[in-house]
């Protein structure tokens, strides 16, 4: 077998990435119509960009998230692949948003131990994680949701 069969193959098994949180929780996603959006155009360009040609696509047609009924000033409340996600601003809106929500980012401040043990039946990030993490991609293969990491959790150092 070729090393370009080989490379085409896990490439194709690979999940596409539907949305990507920056190590400074910015958010960019893609719609199930499989139109993109972010809510911050200027943070993180580099990592967006990376995320659409990752995706196939490119920069210029993107559209800011608050235009959708689903977001405000507080955050949005999306379904994404058969997932609901919340994106608050801050960990006020964490207790509501855990009861609706199979992922909720936090983008501003930290929620608190007691905060997230309380909603530790979903995946809540915020910028805590992001820190040890770096940027985060989501995919989903067979119904389930796939997290790739910037940063290694073995390469991780106590001093860090």
């Amino acid at each position: 077998i070729s090393l370009a069969l080989f490379l085409a193959i896990i490439w194709v098994q690979s999940p596409t990435a539907f949305m990507r949180v920056s190590d400074k929780g910015q958010v960019t996603w893609q719609s199930d119509t499989g139109r993109y959006y972010t809510l911050n155009r200027r943070s993180d360009r580099f990592g967006r960009m990376q995320f659409l040609r990752g995706n196939g696509d490119g920069d210029d047609d993107i559209a800011h998230g608050r235009q959708l009924d689903s977001c405000d000033g507080q955050g949005c409340w999306l379904n994404l692949k058969g997932f609901k996600v919340a994106i608050i601003q801050t960990p006020d809106l964490l207790p509501e948003s855990c009861e609706t929500s199979d992922l909720v980012i936090i983008q501003k401040r930290a929620a608190g131990p007691r905060a997230k043990y309380l909603c530790q039946s979903q995946r809540v990030i915020d910028p805590d994680d992001l820190r040890d993490t770096g940027s985060i991609d989501f995919a989903v293969k067979k119904g389930e949701l796939h997290i790739k990491q910037a940063k290694s959790i073995s390469r991780k150092r106590p001093w860090s």
